[in-house]
C-alpha cells in the first residue's frame, strides 16, 4: 500500500508511517464488514418492516436532522440503517430475531461478534493503534459473518488456505531446529 507519501509527512518517524499503514488494513476490514451488515439488513426491503429501538431512531434522526443543516457534508445512505451505530446494528438485529434468525446461529453469535468488532473500531475511529492480536481477531470475525451470511463460498476459502499452508509447508523445508540451550548460549546462525 503507498499510503503518506506526500512531503509534508516526510518529516515523521518512519513506525508511525508503518502502523498508519498497518491501521488501513483495519480501517478496510471494519468498514465492510460494518456495511455488509447494513446492506444485509436493508436487503430486499426489509428494513421498511424492521422494528427499531426508540433510543436509536432518536440517534438517526438527530444525525440525519444535522446532515440537513451541513448539505455541504456527504450523505451517509438512503436507509436509517446508514445513520445508526454499528453497536446498534446488534440490537436491531436482536429485535427483529424472526426475520434474521435463519441468518445467524444465535443471538449471542452475531451480537458477540459485533461487540468485538465495535471495540476495536472505536479504537480505530480515535486514531488509537490496534496490534496484531486485534487485527487478527477483526479478521477471524469478518470472515465468519461473511461466511455465515453465504457471501464467501466456503470452497473458495478453503482452497486458498490450503494453497497458503502449502506454501508455509514449502517454507519450512529448509528449517533448522534447535534447543533451548543453544538457544540460551548464543548459537550462532545465518538467515537466507
Amino acid at each position: 500500500m503507498n499510503t503518506i507519501k506526500e512531503d509534508i509527512f516526510s518529516a515523521l518517524p518512519d513506525d508511525l508511517i508503518v502502523k498508519a499503514r498497518s491501521m488501513s488494513r483495519a480501517y478496510e476490514y471494519i468498514y465492510c464488514i460494518e456495511n455488509i451488515l447494513r446492506l444485509h439488513l436493508d436487503k430486499s426491503n426489509r428494513s421498511s418492516k424492521l422494528i427499531i429501538p426508540m433510543n436509536i431512531q432518536k440517534n438517526i434522526n438527530d444525525r440525519k436532522n444535522d446532515e440537513l443543516k451541513n448539505r455541504w457534508h456527504a450523505l451517509r445512505g438512503d436507509s436509517d440503517l446508514f445513520y445508526s451505530d454499528f453497536k446498534d446494528i446488534g440490537s436491531i438485529i436482536t429485535n427483529n430475531w424472526d426475520s434474521f434468525k435463519d441468518d445467524f446461529p444465535s443471538q449471542y453469535w452475531i451480537n458477540g461478534k459485533i461487540e468485538d468488532l465495535a471495540r476495536c473500531r472505536n479504537l480505530i475511529a480515535h486514531n488509537s493503534y490496534i496490534d496484531y492480536h486485534e487485527l487478527e481477531l477483526i479478521r477471524a470475525n469478518v470472515n465468519s459473518i461473511i461466511r455465515q451470511l453465504g457471501l464467501a463460498p466456503l470452497s473458495k476459502i478453503s482452497q486458498s488456505s490450503a494453497k497458503s499452508s502449502q506454501a508455509f509447508i514449502e517454507g519450512l523445508s529448509r528449517s533448522e531446529v534447535w534447543t533451548l540451550d543453544e538457544v540460551e548460549t548464543g548459537k550462532e546462525f545465518i538467515l537466507d
